[in-house]
């Protein structure tokens, strides 16, 4: 593992292939900084506001947020496990990771674990289908304090976008 003497690069990952290659991308550049990687993902609470109910009043249990949480844990460090699998040859010694999951929008979420980052690292395209960036890496350019790259998936001809933050922004 390399120390963390580059800050922290913050990775989203919301289980879409553009965030496997956006995770890629944040490993490749933790490594080279010497930086601590923080891979993130948020989610919504399941719904308890109503019962599902089947045949006879048989309720389905809906799972708990902190199974929810845990489950969303475990996707993640199966797939930063094959990222870092597929990235051995390349990058011998991984960096520093954290996985963080927490509950909420994931624009806020990266957001706020990006305020002490050296960059933020997402997909192109998740899950949503607000713009042709994507409302996560549209709130992400808009608003992050540090550099944000947004890395398309590789069949796509567009290229891998970096904004830096004002100076104002940062400060």
């Amino acid at each position: 593992m390399t120390g963390s003497r580059g800050g922290v690069v913050v990775c989203g990952a919301d289980g879409s292939v553009g965030a496997r290659h956006a995770l890629a991308r944040a490993v490749r550049s933790a490594a080279s900084r010497g930086a601590r990687l923080r891979v993130v993902a948020a989610f919504d609470p399941p719904d308890r506001s109503f019962g599902w109910t089947v045949g006879g009043g048989v309720g389905i249990p809906i799972p708990s947020t902190t199974e929810v949480a845990a489950a969303i844990r475990a996707d993640v460090a199966d797939t930063l496990d094959d990222v870092l699998d597929e990235l051995a040859a390349e990058i011998p010694v991984s960096p520093e990771l954290d996985i963080v999951v927490e509950v909420g929008p994931p624009s806020s979420v990266l957001l706020a674990e990006s305020m002490d980052a050296v960059e933020l690292v997402v997909g192109h395209r998740g899950h949503g289908v607000v713009s042709a960036l994507g409302s996560v890496a549209l709130a992400c350019l808009l608003h992050a304090s540090c550099p944000v790259t947004v890395v398309p998936e590789p069949a796509s001809r567009a290229a891998t976008i970096t904004v830096e933050a004002p100076a104002a922004a940062r400060a």
